[in-house]
């Protein structure tokens, strides 16, 4: 391209220099005729040859008379102060969507996470007094004021609100970020104890026992890939993205073990017309802390019925796939909620299987193991996933309350003294 324009290095690069100043003296020229433009008051010339305007006043209401010697002077006040009230008179809904670019395109937030921001944004505060308030003039004590406003007929459960603050502080963050304000007021928001709409019992959310037999005894009769693999991630304590991610090489069938060590992700782009079609990726490392993640598991005589059936066809160096691409999840769980149907049990997602798992393997002293098994860094993460899914009889639970379970009331009565 040098040769073409015939310049020398020298001064092709100060061609670039004056193009460049070019380009950028024009963008300030167009953006002071906006401001100018936007300007409200009148520009006139007193007697003195002055040249006169009005401007808002500074920290206080009403207006105040700017003079100059010439018109490009004041036109450059003009200028100045729009441009530096532009963002300070920015309200919430003027920040939010680029909050929501800054998001989508400097962050490692998912497409799914970028989705609920958009649905809690459109139902709580898109048209709202607070959406339109400029924010530096949002205090705690207004924020407050609308979490009881959404809050007071327990329509939405603790959860939800707390996602909703998240947002709003996220926001009001990139404000403090970008100089709008200099706290974040959402910090000062206490949202504990307001009224909420009450959850369900956790522990009723995931699969029963007896219904898990009458679905495994079913699938063994379905020749599906998703049955298959299904059937392969109730007797395995692996997540979804690690069940699509397993390689024939990660299994030793003579010492009956598997190697988790991968994952398949999934991700859809974000776009303002929403969202693409999904792409699943193959990731060499597990979820979470990598040296937790990776670890072997035990192949029961179950896992290896399904593995020798699907040996029969294999066509990939993965287990998984359906015309040569990954399961993709919402695939999965719609064939296990017609799995489920068809059963006639409650459906669960992907994800309950693993707390199923994990729930009917615990035997009150194996936590330590079970952490292992699930790839947690924390036995408190293995904690949440125990529920309540193999005692139907609550009553178990209090034979040792009391002196139901104490053998001092009949020693005591042996002895001649009553127990009253």
């Amino acid at each position: 391209m040098k040769e073409k324009c015939g310049l020398s290095p020298p001064s092709l690069k100060k061609c670039e220099e004056l193009y460049k100043m070019l380009i950028e003296t024009v963008q300030t020229d167009m953006e002071r005729r906006n401001y100018l433009n936007e300007h409200k008051y009148s520009v006139y010339t007193d007697k003195h040859g002055k040249w006169i305007t009005t401007l808002p006043a500074d920290n206080k209401e009403g207006r105040r008379i700017v003079r100059r010697n010439t018109r490009e002077e004041l036109e450059r006040v003009i200028t100045d102060y729009y441009r530096e009230h532009e963002e300070t008179g920015i309200t919430l809904s003027e920040l939010y969507p680029k909050w929501l670019e800054l998001k989508r395109d400097e962050t490692a937030s998912k497409p799914k996470t970028l989705q609920r921001y958009i649905s809690d944004y459109n139902t709580f505060l898109k048209g709202s007094n607070l959406s339109e308030t400029r924010i530096k003039d949002i205090t705690p004590v207004m924020l407050i004021k609308f979490f009881r406003n959404v809050t007071k007929y327990r329509s939405y459960t603790s959860k939800r609100i707390t996602a909703l603050k998240g947002l709003l502080s996220g926001i009001l963050s990139y404000a403090v970020e970008t100089g709008i304000i200099t706290h974040n007021p959402a910090l000062e928001v206490n949202i504990r104890g307001l009224p909420y709409k009450q959850e369900q019992i956790r522990y009723k959310q995931v699969y029963r026992e007896s219904d898990v037999r009458k679905l495994l005894l079913h699938l063994r009769k379905v020749k599906d890939i998703y049955a298959y693999a299904i059937r392969l991630m109730f007797n395995l304590f692996c997540r979804i993205g690690e069940l699509k991610a397993l390689k024939w090489s990660d299994f030793d069938f003579e010492g009956r073990t598997v190697f988790i060590h991968a994952q398949v992700l999934e991700s859809q782009e974000w776009t303002q017309e929403g969202l693409l079609p999904r792409k699943c990726t193959y990731s060499g490392q597990t979820k979470g802390n990598t040296s937790r993640g990776a670890r072997y598991q035990y192949l029961t005589d179950e896992t290896l019925e399904i593995l020798n059936d699907l040996r029969k066809d294999m066509t990939s160096e993965f287990v998984f796939t359906v015309n040569g691409h990954f399961l993709l999840t919402n695939i999965f769980n719609r064939h296990l909620k017609r799995y489920c149907e068809e059963v006639g049990i409650p459906y669960y997602s992907s994800h309950k299987i693993r707390f199923y798992n994990a729930s009917v393997s615990y035997t009150g002293d194996n936590l330590t193991e079970l952490q292992i098994l699930m790839g947690h860094s924390e036995s408190s993460t293995t904690l949440h996933y125990l529920r309540n899914v193999h005692k139907t009889d609550l009553s178990q639970n209090f034979t040792r309350l009391g002196l139901q379970g104490s053998t001092d009331v009949e020693e005591s009565e042996k002895d001649g003294n009553p127990s009253d």
